[in-house]
């Protein structure tokens, strides 16, 4: 999106916005929202593109400059059109960034709901060494991969090995492309988990971070990540990873992506009080803010954010409808459907506009998947001898 900042300024001192072209305005509003949005077509990823950056850009420059923006991003995970809306809004800020290096509030960290040793776990796998918490940890210990860069380096090779992520598995290749072609600070959120055979994971009791927020005795139960008791826990788990590394790489924007779950659904039982959003809200100074983005479905159970979100003032809550729903799983859609379904969605762009992130992700060279090989191996035989 070509944009000046002071037309971005003069957009978000004026209350009236004008929408950008290919996006209306629901008839009827979603319980009323002042942010309530259709795509008219939902191949029309740019239309989306351009509503959500003007949108949290507006936010953006009506804050303190010091206050930091979190910008959590529901998904459902097997839809691309859902994540590469994320790498968008990604990419925009960064290329603002770029163009406006004295404006520090442009800075930007990338988060991911996935368990914060998931590096430790790839290793084990990709080594063929059995995931026992004692190994998980020891490793994950040794690991130090403080941008995330590494393991976003490492997936691609892991991969290769189908050891990845099972959910639009060709669009997550483009999320760790993303963060090294940006060099952006890349945070794995979520609290490890214990995978069980035809059912959900449970929480892994040795974890530290869960030992620390729940301050119980996990051991004692099998807590399932998508109970409300697990949801609780990786909701406070996930919001105090995103606050501390918000800090700790000096990110005044970040941008999350998650279930939309996170989010609060009472239809599967799992209140705002326990969300996401509520969790992490505990943790704003006063110059902070939340925006909250909803890509609504057809999915029943699957209505939309919950009401209680429109009474926090530190919250925005922005709902859109009409992006594609089109989904793609491993061992289910082929890599090459996956990869024209993207290319499709670029068309939006025009030729001559096509931004990186719908480009094939960078191969590593054969020396880049060398000194990842030799990192992991080295890390995993100090772990696995200690």
């Amino acid at each position: 999106m070509d944009f000046e900042l002071k037309e971005f300024k003069k957009s978000a001192e004026d209350k009236s916005f004008p929408l950008p072209k290919g996006i209306a305005k629901p008839a009827e509003a979603y319980m009323g929202m002042e942010h309530d949005y259709r795509v008219l077509d939902s191949m029309n990823i740019r239309a989306a593109d351009d509503l959500v950056f003007s949108l949290a850009m507006r936010k953006r420059l009506s804050m303190n400059e010091n206050g930091r923006l979190f910008i959590i991003m529901g998904e459902k995970h097997t839809l691309p059109s859902h994540l590469m809306l994320q790498l968008g809004l990604a990419e925009n800020f960064n290329r603002a960034a770029q163009k406006y290096p004295n404006n520090k509030s442009f800075k930007t960290t990338y988060v991911q709901e996935y368990p914060h040793n998931n590096l430790a776990d790839f290793t084990l796998d990709y080594l063929g060494e059995s995931k026992t918490s004692e190994k998980r940890f020891a490793l994950h210990k040794q690991i130090n991969d403080p941008l995330g860069h590494i393991f976003a380096r490492a997936a691609p090779v892991f991969d290769k090995k189908e050891i990845g992520p099972a959910n639009a598995p060709v669009t997550k290749l483009r999320a760790y492309d993303m963060v090294l072609r940006n060099n952006m600070p890349y945070i794995l959120a979520d609290i490890s988990n214990i995978p069980r055979l035809l059912e959900a994971p449970i929480i892994d009791y040795n974890d530290p971070l869960a030992q620390e927020i729940a301050k119980v005795d996990l051991s004692k139960e099998s807590v399932s990540i998508i109970s409300l008791d697990g949801m609780k826990l990786r909701n406070a788990v996930m919001a105090e990873r995103i606050n501390a590394g918000a800090d700790e790489h000096k990110s005044k924007t970040v941008i999350i992506g998650t279930g939309r779950d996170h989010l609060g659904n009472y239809a599967r039982e799992l209140p705002f009080e326990d969300s996401l959003p509520k969790s992490l809200s505990k943790k704003l100074k006063p110059e902070d803010h939340i925006i909250t983005i909803y890509p609504a479905t057809n999915d029943v159970g699957y209505e939309g954010p919950v009401r209680e979100i429109f009474a926090e003032e530190n919250i925005t809550t922005i709902r859109i409808e009409g992006l594609s729903e089109k989904r793609f799983k491993y061992e289910v859609t082929s890599e090459e459907d996956e990869n024209d379904f993207i290319k499709e969605l670029s068309e939006s762009y025009n030729s001559s506009a096509i931004p990186p992130r719908f480009l094939p992700p960078l191969e590593p060279s054969a020396e880049q998947v060398r000194q990842v090989e030799s990192y992991i191996k080295t890390a995993a035989t100090l772990a696995l001898s200690a």
